[in-house]
């Protein structure tokens, strides 16, 4: 079978292929055998490692993966120090230096104790690479069934080409949103219809623990028509991105007075 990328090798694939970083993930998630070359594979091993310890979604995998490829607990080291996991039985604490820590006052009583810290700047055009590398990859699903939508498509090529050998400066958008977000398999829908009746895109959605990445599929569309979903970011150009400060709240509940001794009253 020829590889996925087109990349001449000719080699044939003798490794298990991931359609997710698997030390981003929960989880495994294979392509089939074959598709994707040893070549490419190892190639895109590097883009992967930037991934896994510098995307947007880094703490939030701190929470959701109890371990890496290699069996250890997952670390995290960003501006102010090391992220370390300790897992237990059948719990696991996470351990993260904070650059300030201080307490608000709630109407009801509670206190509220904030901790904020600054993630690392991450390549934007690694990330956007990795995150198209897979949405790319997800179309093997459709290869059988619906040939518009196949990989080996020649409508693709350009977006294969910008996951293997992009040009110089050539930037794809991405979105991000995060909250109670579970891994799951990646999903493709398409973007509704302008009033001419043109659909604008497909976009394919991708999770990560507590994080979910959007991108479009070509033709590309103007970004601004694409991008009207509630997302938490959005990265329009290419380069370092240094997200803003996160913060952590913990919530204390107010202590209730503790009722005084009463005299027993009179009588028997």
């Amino acid at each position: 079978m020829e590889c996925l990328y087109r990349c001449g090798s000719g080699a044939p694939s003798t490794q298990k292929y991931h359609l997710y970083p698997r030390s981003a993930s929960v989880g495994d998630l294979l392509l089939p055998e074959g598709i994707v070359c040893d070549s490419c594979n190892n190639y895109f091993s590097s883009l992967e490692n930037h991934f896994t310890q510098y995307h947007p979604g880094t703490l939030e995998r701190m929470f959701g993966v109890k371990t890496t490829r290699k069996g250890k607990p997952p670390i995290l080291t960003h501006q102010t120090g090391t992220v370390t996991k300790e897992n237990g039985d059948g719990e696991s604490t996470v351990n993260i230096p904070l650059a300030e820590l201080r307490h608000e006052f709630q109407e009801n009583g509670d206190i509220h104790f904030v901790g904020t810290f600054d993630r690392k700047p991450f390549d934007a055009t690694i990330v956007s690479r990795v995150l198209h590398k897979i949405a790319f990859e997800t179309l093997t699903a459709y290869a059988d069934d619906e040939p518009e939508f196949s990989p080996w498509n020649p409508r693709f090529d350009p977006l294969r080409e910008y996951v293997r050998r992009p040009k110089v400066g050539e930037f794809r958008p991405f979105i991000w949103k995060t909250g109670q977000i579970q891994q799951d398999l990646p999903t493709v829908f398409p973007v509704p219809p302008t009033g001419q009746g043109k659909l604008l895109a497909h976009l394919c959605e991708m999770t990560f623990p507590g994080i979910a990445y959007i991108v479009a599929y070509p033709h590309w569309p103007t970004p601004q028509q694409v991008w009207e979903a509630s997302c938490d970011n959005v990265v329009l150009s290419g380069g370092m991105v240094q997200p803003g400060p996160d913060e952590i709240r913990v919530t204390l509940l107010k202590v209730p007075d503790t009722p005084g001794m009463q005299e027993p009253p009179d009588g028997p």
